[in-house]
C-alpha cells in the first residue's frame, strides 16, 4: 500500500486479527471466486508488530528513553492527542497518538494493555504503540 498512513492503520487492524496461540493457531481468509487463501498464524502477530515499529513516524530524540507501561486503559482523547493508562492505581497520561485510529484503540478502553512509549528528560510520555494484554 503506497499510502503510509493507510498501511499503518491496516497493519494495526490486521494485528488485532492475528492469533496469539491461546485459542487458535491460524486464521484463514478467502474471497469469493479466489481459491488462494490468506493465512495469519501466531508468527504473523510478531512480524506485524516489527513492521509497525519500523514505520513509526515518531523519531525519538537522543535524550528520550524507551519505556513500557502495563495497566488499564481508562481514557482516550484522539482530538487532543492523548490517552490515560492506570498503572498500580496511578493514572498516567501519554501524548502523541498521531494517526492512531479509534477502531484500533477504542475497544481497548477498560482493558489491560501494554503501551510502548518514549520518556523525555521532562518525564513526558510519547506514544509509540499499544496492545491488549492477553
Amino acid at each position: 500500500m503506497p499510502d503510509k498512513s493507510y498501511r499503518s492503520t491496516f497493519l494495526q487492524l490486521a494485528r488485532k486479527l492475528a492469533p496469539t496461540g491461546k485459542t487458535f493457531e491460524q486464521i484463514e481468509f478467502r474471497t469469493t471466486g479466489n481459491d488462494t487463501p490468506v493465512c495469519l498464524g501466531v508468527e504473523s502477530r510478531g512480524n506485524i508488530k516489527k513492521n509497525l515499529r519500523s514505520m513509526s513516524p515518531l523519531q525519538a530524540k537522543v535524550a528520550d528513553v524507551p519505556d513500557e507501561l502495563r495497566g488499564t486503559l481508562r481514557a482516550v482523547h484522539l482530538d487532543q492527542d492523548w490517552l490515560e493508562i492506570v498503572v498500580d492505581d496511578v493514572p498516567t497520561r501519554v501524548e502523541g497518538l498521531q494517526d492512531t485510529v479509534d477502531d484500533v484503540i477504542g475497544p481497548m478502553v477498560n482493558r489491560r494493555v501494554v503501551v510502548k512509549t518514549t520518556r523525555n528528560p521532562q518525564n513526558k510520555m510519547r506514544f509509540v504503540d499499544i496492545e491488549i494484554i492477553d
